[in-house]
């Protein structure tokens, strides 16, 4: 009798292990989803607050980002970027503006502020800068959404992590 009891305990404790074991996996891939979602909405968030329109942007593609998951073997991960060409040019801004007001961190893309090569020239004032657009173009102040929201998400990623894996093993 003794023996159906502890067999029954330790079948009961099995199966329980095994619940929380698929509950976890679960809210793993919840989770990476959940994380890109609110990553997306952060990343937006400091995307909607930059000055528009800008001189040498015509549209606001700073707002294009998106969220991806993707497998990888046995992990998952979670991406967000933003694949508009004209958005590395507002994240680190451009010309001798964007070299006076630099991004935080110009090395994440091996930034160049003023190439000499590229179209430089100078206008009646004396400025520098370059033809684009039908227009003499000074350039633009960094304007780092990206590098901020990503500092932020690395902030708030502890607490996110923390919720939803202790929403989920509530109800195991």
């Amino acid at each position: 009798m003794r023996e159906d009891m502890l067999s029954t305990g330790v079948n009961k404790s099995i199966e329980y292990v095994k619940k929380a074991q698929r509950e976890l996996e679960k809210a793993l891939n919840d989770t990476i989803k959940d994380f890109t979602t609110k990553g997306v909405e952060v990343v937006n968030s400091f995307a909607d607050q930059l000055v528009y329109p800008m001189e040498d942007v015509e549209k606001h593609p700073a707002l294009d980002n998106v969220g991806i998951v993707r497998s990888l073997d046995a992990t998952k991960r979670a991406e967000i970027r933003n694949d508009n060409e004209i958005s590395p040019f507002i994240e680190f801004g451009t010309g001798r503006v964007g070299e006076a007001n630099p991004h935080p961190n110009p090395s994440l893309a091996n930034w160049e502020y003023y190439v000499d090569t590229i179209h430089k020239k100078t206008d009646r004032d004396g400025r520098e800068g370059w033809w684009y657009g039908g227009e003499f173009r000074l350039g633009i102040v960094s304007m780092p959404f990206m590098y901020t929201a990503g500092n932020e998400i690395e902030r708030l990623i502890t607490t996110w992590l923390k919720e939803n894996i202790e929403r989920r093993m509530l109800n195991v």
